[in-house]
């Protein structure tokens, strides 16, 4: 799936519709991207949107598990990479 700002995704959503409103996938992404041309968006990424809306009620990206990004800054980052300390404390 494209990474889709939140605002993006409830964009989507609204371009879908509701109840007798609604339209299709193939029609919701022809609209988003004409409005999104930088980031296109398939059928199969609408899909995934209308129902992860349907089964929790948001489009917010779920939190993950695992290691937290270790590098916050560009700096740091070339120290990792490096093999460097941080012999500043």
């Amino acid at each position: 799936m494209a990474h889709l700002s939140e605002r993006q995704r409830i964009e989507i959503l609204m371009i879908y519709g509701y109840g007798n409103r609604k339209r299709t996938q193939s029609e919701v992404c022809t609209v988003f991207n004409g409005i999104y041309p930088d980031t296109p968006v398939s059928q199969g990424t609408v899909c995934q949107i209308i129902k992860k809306f349907r089964e929790t009620g948001n489009v917010k990206d779920v939190k993950r598990t695992g290691r937290p990004i270790s590098a916050t800054s560009e700096e740091k980052a070339l120290n990792v990479c490096w093999g460097k300390r941080d012999c500043s404390r």
